[in-house]
């Protein structure tokens, strides 16, 4: 990979000593942006029996492509010699020894950038827990800091804030930087638990910024925010909450009198 960059690492070996397996060093290809591949390099020194391998970003935007160990010399490992934990996570057992007495990668991830973080930048941990195979475990961990770029693209603006759901109902998405690209659209309740995909979405007569969302009868009332999904793989989340109230269901709005001292 070229022009490696290496952002931020903190790399701690808890319980290793000696000849035994450690990281010394993550490294990631490019400052990613929403809907941008990049690669992650672990690399590692040390011998082992045996380990397992953890690698889970502190973000839920961060999406995991692919994951590859490698032996020292760089190739990948047999089939055999290693197993995924779950599906989509970066946690895996290999089950080979691993040896190298010069920093070697040791594991290779490809994620994806989902979306812009208001944080711009996301934690990457790292953790290894090996042993020589005669009884003896130990651990080693990294942590490394990943820049991010905002998507040049955004949700503006959503209105109205406030709709009783019926065939009739309609939202009004404002966009920049789509291009004219039509996004699927759905509501995303506020704790992130469930989504609903709108009936439609296309662009409103004559405009190339502004999205007309329609609502499907079976939608459940609540408050939501409102997620684009790109072609890119990103996705563009929007800051107003919208809240959705069942027909029928009394809408009141207080104004409260402003008061001068």
């Amino acid at each position: 990979i070229d022009n490696l960059l290496a952002p931020l690492v903190t790399v701690q070996n808890e319980t290793g000593r000696g000849d035994q397996l450690r990281i010394v060093d993550v490294m990631v290809d490019t400052v990613p942006q929403p809907g941008q591949e990049f690669t992650t390099l672990v690399q590692a020194v040390g011998q082992a029996a045996s380990y397992k391998l953890v690698v889970t970003p502190k973000s839920d935007l961060v999406e995991l492509l692919a994951i590859e160990p490698l032996d020292p010399a760089g190739q990948p490992l047999a089939a055999g010699a290693w197993m995924a934990q779950s599906v989509g996570a970066g946690d895996l057992s290999v089950t080979t020894a691993w040896q190298s007495d010069q920093p070697a990668t040791i594991v290779r991830l490809r994620w994806r950038l989902r979306a812009t973080l208001v944080e711009k930048q996301f934690v990457l941990p790292v953790q290894v827990l090996a042993t020589d195979g005669n009884g003896v475990f130990w651990q080693s961990s990294a942590q490394l800091a990943v820049p991010t770029r905002a998507s040049s693209a955004k949700i503006a603006d959503v209105t109205p804030t406030m709709i009783t759901i019926s065939p009739a109902a309609f939202l009004s998405i404002r966009v920049i930087g789509l291009g004219g690209e039509a996004p699927k659209g759905y509501l995303i309740d506020i704790n992130g638990q469930s989504q609903q995909q709108f009936a439609a979405i296309a662009y409103a007569p004559g405009s190339s910024d502004t999205l007309i969302a329609s609502f499907d009868p079976s939608f459940k009332p609540g408050i939501y925010k409102v997620r684009l999904d790109l072609s890119n793989g990103s996705q563009l989340f929007s800051e107003t909450v919208v809240r959705l109230f069942a027909p029928g269901e009394r809408v009141y709005t207080v104004y409260v009198p402003a008061t001068s001292r």
